[in-house]
């Protein structure tokens, strides 16, 4: 969030909340947790990308 409120390099933020879900998303996958937790991860990817 610094980056953009410096307006310093703004795509990094996104990018960062992206990863980290990306990150989530690979979590859940390795702990065999239910469709379910992976589709909520993915929505928040999609509300990250449509704020940015």
């Amino acid at each position: 969030m610094l980056p953009q409120l410096l307006n310093i390099a703004v795509w990094l933020t996104p990018l960062a909340a992206v990863c980290t879900m990306i990150g989530a998303i690979v979590l859940h996958i390795r702990r065999k947790d239910g469709a379910e937790v992976i589709a909520t991860n993915l929505f928040i990817i999609a509300l990250a990308v449509f704020v940015a």
